[in-house]
């Protein structure tokens, strides 16, 4: 399991998925309410994911315009929301 800076579960792997290489990514709002999730595929090793996403807070703001129809994107990308 990896959690981000605001200790929030944002990836996590069963037995199945970490044969194939995916991961259930959560994402959350600014309030810190989980407001869907997804499954992802990464081959970077677990110790890296934690690395990088102990420091930044995984969430999502309202993008306006989206393919998904709920308003927020659906990638998981941690350099997007370090700051």
């Amino acid at each position: 399991m990896v959690y981000d800076r605001a200790d929030r579960l944002v990836l996590e792997q069963n037995g199945v998925q970490k044969g194939k290489k995916r991961w259930t990514a959560y994402k959350y709002d600014g309030l810190g309410h989980l407001i869907y999730s997804f499954e992802h595929t990464d081959v970077t090793p677990v110790a890296t994911l934690r690395e990088r996403l102990k420091s930044v807070c995984a969430e999502e703001r309202d993008s306006g315009t989206d393919n998904l129809g709920i308003g927020y994107t659906h990638t998981f990308d941690a350099q997007k929301n370090s700051s």
